[in-house]
């Protein structure tokens, strides 16, 4: 009778530690979204610049330079959308 008693007073205390341990695993996966979503846009970006940079290798500097510029440009106003989205 006595580890039944006591089985029912440790259930909502194993409960409560389950719940708060699945809305801490909640909220880390909320705050790591968003992270992994940014370093995936900034990732895409560098690759993007990378390839137009080749892309107009043949016409000179400053034609890369600018390639590089709006393809730069470009990744940072779709990383700001992102950031105002969430």
């Amino acid at each position: 009778m006595s580890s039944q008693m006591n089985n029912t007073f440790n259930d909502p205390a194993q409960n409560l530690s389950l719940q708060h341990k699945g809305s801490a695993l909640r909220g880390v996966l909320a705050g790591l979204i968003p992270l992994g979503l940014l370093l995936l846009v900034v990732a895409i970006t560098v690759l993007l610049t990378a390839l137009a940079r080749q892309l107009v290798a043949s016409s000179g500097f400053f034609v890369q330079q600018q390639a590089s510029l709006i393809v730069l440009i470009a990744g940072l106003v779709y990383c700001s959308r992102l950031s105002f989205a969430s």
